[in-house]
């Protein structure tokens, strides 16, 4: 099926059970990361007619899987986009999904008087970057699901990946997985995919086929195209006159190229400003667009009430699994993970764990531990830290320059990240390698800080293994993550040194004190009074 932007009728495509979205021609791994797993709950679950009288919020789990080439460098396929900006982009869908279900709209042409309130919410449980160039979605979707799906059973997985028939999008019940060939805000006709996908997977079929619900009206047209006073019903697309549906609203007063623009009966007229014979498109009237969720309209703001207690039929009885909460406020969820070219890419001096997937936090804490035979040793600690997790970016020699957190090159780290709002707290914690590339290699030793707890001046003492100028000292608060130069330009000499700091201008907190040469990097902890 072929939709074409401007176009007064749209067709259709459905197979089996599963069920194609809107079919689109654009003019109209990595699997390390620690996986959580959910326990399921009993059937049923919930009270369905509790729930929706009372709109209490069902949490929805779902991850979100995207594909870069098979040498893990390169941006998102189907999105042109950084592997970074891939985060920011994928917490905007879903809030934007959630906004469709927190604001739902009168269903067009149906009895009900006042939109009904939809108590579904999505919560992002995380973001996988996988290396498989040329990643096929749609009828492909479960095999996607068996070879990176994850927690299958208590999370919905969404696959961003192309097809070669053209359709944007495909919800599979059974196997709670979706995909899309388009996933981001500003394709506008990508928009809606993601909750319609998720109605799939949820059990609804299209609003315009025999749903079950008799409050999904099937929103049609007769449009006499070719002026000539008679109906005429074909078998051929650009012939056919009855039974049309809107993609969109066509505007008046609009010039060919302009977005609402139309002249699907080619008569060099916009089909909204025709004259007679002809007459004016019915899509220039906005009451004959579609704009259930499961229709094929550009529109999706609408849920019924009927398919609202399906999805929830659903979730209490086969999918139970899926739901993180019921009720009160959104639950946090923390997730670590890292780009796969800082992965794969052995020669990077500056890498980041990537922390922006976490959602609904209001505070979160990080902690990084080196492993040494199997012991866990601890090297950073954020403190409870306030607002959206943010990026842990390190360097591991000193061919990066700055004041950046060290890690020590070809090494084992677990971090362990906490995010918690005022309902709830969740805890991720992820493996991770620094790279073994020669970043100017450095060795780390411990120093001692005398007195400590600190008021003014301090005493440095450690042991060099070689002589070095232009030394720099740094404090970092672990809890805001601050850094402050507390000297620099300073010399050391090969085996014992003693510095006297006679002034700390720093605010009350706990500090890591780091004293930077080009070979070696002498740090510990210590508390300013």
């Amino acid at each position: 099926m072929r939709l074409i932007f401007g176009m007064c009728c749209l067709l259709f495509l459905t197979k089996q059970s599963e069920v194609f979205a809107q079919n689109q021609d654009y003019l109209c791994g990595w699997k390390d990361e620690l996986q959580q797993v959910s326990n399921v709950n009993s059937s049923p679950c919930f009270d369905v007619e509790d729930v929706f009288k009372n709109c209490k919020t069902v949490y929805v789990r779902i991850n979100l899987h995207f594909f870069v080439g098979d040498d893990c460098n390169g941006s998102i396929q189907q999105l042109g986009k950084s592997q970074r900006e891939v985060f920011k982009i994928s917490e905007e869908m879903i809030d934007f999904a959630n906004n469709t279900f927190a604001n739902n709209e009168v269903q067009r042409k149906s009895p009900d008087a006042v939109a009904p309130c939809v108590p579904i919410r999505l919560v992002l449980k995380g973001i996988y970057l996988h290396c498989k160039s040329d990643v096929v979605g749609i009828t492909n979707t479960p095999t996607l699901n068996l070879e990176y799906g994850v927690n299958t059973t208590a999370e919905i997985n969404f696959y961003i990946a192309k097809t070669e028939i053209g359709a944007t999008g495909i919800g599979f019940h059974e196997q709670r997985c979706g995909s899309a060939t388009a996933f981001n805000k500003d394709t506008w006709w990508s928009i809606g995919n993601l909750v319609h996908e998720v109605g799939h997977i949820l059990t609804l079929n299209h609003s315009f086929e025999f749903d079950g619900c008799n409050d999904t009206p099937k929103i049609t047209y007769d449009w006499d195209k070719n002026c000539n006073g008679i109906l005429e019903n074909s078998n051929d697309r650009e012939m056919d006159e009855t039974n049309l549906t809107c993609w969109n609203k066509l505007e008046s007063n609009r010039k060919p190229g302009e977005e609402g623009y139309s002249d699907i009966n080619l008569n060099n007229v916009n089909d909204c400003d025709e004259q007679f014979p002809c007459s004016v498109c019915p899509c220039c009237n906005i009451e004959n667009v579609d704009n259930n969720i499961m229709s094929y309209s550009a529109i999706k703001s609408a849920i019924t009430s009927c398919q609202i207690k399906k999805m929830l039929n659903d979730l209490s009885g086969y999918n139970c699994g899926l739901i993180e909460k019921i009720g009160d406020c959104p639950p946090a969820s923390a997730f670590i993970t890292q780009t796969p070219e800082d992965k794969i890419d052995q020669t990077r001096c500056r890498e980041c764990l990537i922390l922006e997937a976490s959602v609904n936090e209001e505070q979160y804490e990080l902690k990084l531990f080196e492993r040494i035979n199997g012991q866990e040793i601890l090297v950073y600690n954020s403190g409870w830290k306030t607002g959206k997790a943010s990026n842990f970016c390190y360097r591991t020699g000193a061919a990066f320059k700055g004041m950046f957190n060290y890690l020590k090159p070809n090494t084992e780290y677990v971090a362990y990240l906490k995010a918690k709002n005022s309902c709830s707290e969740d805890q991720y914690k992820y493996l991770f390698f620094t790279n073994s590339g020669d970043c100017g290699a450095v060795s780390y030793e411990s120093l001692s800080i005398s007195p400590n707890p600190v008021l003014n001046g301090i005493i440095v003492e450690f042991t060099a293994n070689q002589v070095e100028s232009n030394v720099q000292v740094f404090a970092k608060n672990m809890i805001s993550g601050s850094l402050y130069m507390i000297s620099q330009n300073q010399t050391i000499v090969e085996g014992a040194n003693r510095l006297y700091i006679s002034e700390v201008d720093l605010p009350q907190g706990t500090y890591t004190l780091m004293i930077e040469g080009e070979h070696s990097i002498y740090q510990n902890n210590f508390v300013k009074m």
